[in-house]
């Protein structure tokens, strides 16, 4: 299956390169709030039940990972208003996974949500996303985010400029992997998971991935 991320070594010698710092992303509407709607959203390539082996995603794999698996997980990354806070833990899981000892190399990102702030716009996916990343040499996969699949609106225009979780489907349930035109210059390939709601099902672990949808409390409906 074609690799969905660079060589590892790639970046070896860019761990801690400076970032030029970003003008703050450019978003018109306030954070979500209590009362936003559940909205409905695309499924992505794969067949239910949505299950994917960490094999078929990842193209280089530490040896042993029945016995012990180093992976990374974080979420609400996106960058919204000061990128320095997340170009520093960038750097630092940067670091980290140049670090290639049996006890300790990672295998790969597992993303918990809200990459882009505050609606998910594709406009902001390359300042949110693919830069911070940029020298980061592990594959990223996960589940949206709220903010994700909360759709751009103002009060003129009520019907929203994108539909829900439309930019993050291209970006994390790619049907073929390529790079998509949010990467820019970035060569960071998009990830082939089957749905955005999904498992993966690796040697040590399976990841029951969930999405809760936009609402202040989050709902999961019968098809998860």
């Amino acid at each position: 299956m074609a690799t969905t991320h660079r060589p590892r070594h790639y970046q070896a010698t860019n761990t801690g390169r400076h970032r030029p710092l970003l003008d703050p992303p450019r978003f018109t509407q306030a954070p979500t709030h209590h009362g936003r709607p559940y909205q409905d959203f695309p499924l992505g390539p794969g067949a239910a039940p949505y299950r994917a082996k960490l094999e078929d995603l990842v193209s280089h794999l530490p040896d042993g990972l029945d016995k012990k698996m180093v992976f990374h997980i974080c979420g609400d990354t996106g960058g919204v208003k000061n990128p320095g806070p997340q170009q520093l833990v960038a750097s630092a899981m940067e670091a980290d996974a140049m670090n290639t000892t049996a006890d300790g190399e990672a295998a790969f990102f597992y993303h918990l949500g809200d990459v882009v702030y505050y609606n998910g716009e594709t406009s902001e996916y390359y300042p949110q996303f693919y830069l911070p990343y940029e020298f980061y040499p592990l594959p990223i996969m996960g589940i949206p985010g709220n903010h994700d699949g909360d759709p751009l609106t103002t009060p003129d225009t009520p019907q929203p400029f994108e539909p829900s979780l439309s930019a993050w489907k291209r970006n994390f349930c790619s049907a073929d992997g390529g790079i998509t035109n949010e990467a820019g210059d970035a060569p960071r390939h998009a990830m082939k998971q089957p749905n955005p709601f999904w498992t993966l099902e690796t040697p040590k672990a399976n990841f029951i991935g969930l999405y809760t949808n936009v609402p202040e409390g989050g709902i999961v409906q019968d098809d998860q």
